[in-house]
């Protein structure tokens, strides 16, 4: 997962602050676990408003994808259950 810099930053100072630790005790795992949460409730929104205009498809079907013909196949027929 990507972050933006902006964020990354907030949540790492929010991070130290809420855990009451400072950067050199830091648990790697605990900090990517709890800024993952935070990063997906703040993508929520941009999640919902993409509900709106693009096209949902199942893990089996992407699982099923191994050429770019087949992921653009995917693609349309995902485009042609929406109508």
């Amino acid at each position: 997962m990507a972050y933006q810099p902006e964020f990354l930053l907030q949540a790492w100072n929010d991070y130290l602050n809420e855990a009451g630790v400072t950067e050199d005790k830091v648990d790697p795992d605990a900090f990517i676990r709890w800024a993952y949460a935070r990063a997906l409730a703040h993508r929520a929104p941009r999640y919902g408003a993409m509900e709106k205009w693009g096209v949902s498809v199942t893990a089996d079907e992407i699982a099923a994808v191994s050429t770019a013909p087949e992921f653009e196949m995917l693609i349309a027929n995902a485009l042609a259950r929406r109508g």
